[in-house]
């Protein structure tokens, strides 16, 4: 049986920065889609320093302190591989604390050139190698797992190793849901790279978010790409994977215009 459609809503908390927003709106305008009815989850961008906004977690916590209802995440956690896992495990099993079970983590390995900012100086600033982003946020994915599971954890992997650690408090869900993030028009959405992020996704209750469409031509081709990939490797993974689309409702313009932003009362 299909499943319904479900619709969320993504903030712009990058407009703090470029000051066409303020964090007393976002709120507002989270109340506002949870009220209506329409809206299942609220979602906020982020990035450290490549494309300068509000931090997502704290505006997500505000977010969780004014509603009830609706799941809260990142659109795309593009600073994933940059986060120490220790740490952010511990800030995201706080966080679905916070919200009482409502948190989604939605793991990204970011990106480089068009449309990530400048995320060689980013990279370069926390003293890492841009090339391993991808496996960074894997190895990331598996400790979060980890430590959200049990108690007394060790690792020993490419890029972290510790030993007997215990994060408190565990987060409220059990697993707590973790997401792959992918841009297909940017990144590309062949069989293969489905395959590898469904194996990366399984078992924890994972999904797919499609990022970012800018034609239905695109979501079709998208689709059919999808349900190949999830039929060949259904019956090697724990729990099943679904796709989840995110439509950005406006026309790409040129970088130089910045839209204005009317507000409707």
């Amino acid at each position: 049986m299909a499943k319904k459609v479900s619709f969320g809503l993504t903030l712009p908390n990058r407009g703090v920065v470029l000051g066409i927003t303020t964090v007393k709106e976002m709120l507002e305008l989270s109340v506002e889609a949870e009220k209506s009815g329409v809206f299942d989850s609220v979602w906020a961008g982020d990035s450290i320093a490549a494309k300068p906004r509000l931090e997502a977690i704290t505006l997500l916590s505000a977010v969780a302190a004014r509603t009830e209802r609706v799941k809260l995440g990142p659109a795309c956690f593009a600073s994933f591989p940059l986060r120490h896992p220790i740490l952010l495990a511990y800030q995201w099993a706080s966080f679905d604390v916070v919200c009482e079970g409502r948190s989604i983590m939605v793991a990204c390995q970011g990106g480089r050139g068009q449309g990530a900012g400048d995320s060689e100086m980013e990279w370069e600033a926390m003293g890492l190698d841009l090339s391993e982003r991808a496996h960074r946020m894997e190895e990331g994915i598996d400790i979060l797992r980890q430590l959200w599971a049990g108690k007394n954890v060790s690792h020993q992997g490419r890029f972290y190793k510790f030993s007997n650690l215990t994060i408190e408090p565990a987060p409220v869900q059990k697993p707590c849901p973790i997401w792959i993030a992918n841009n297909p028009h940017i990144f590309g959405a062949s069989e293969k790279l489905l395959n590898h992020t469904y194996c990366a996704s399984c078992g924890a209750h994972g999904r797919w978010l499609a990022d970012d469409f800018h034609n239905p031509g695109g979501i079709q081709t998208w689709l059919a790409t999808y349900r190949a990939a999830s039929q060949g490797n259904r019956q090697r993974c724990e729990s099943d994977a679904s796709l989840s689309l995110l439509q950005l409702p406006y026309q790409r313009r040129p970088q130089s215009r910045v839209p204005r932003v009317k507000r409707v009362s």
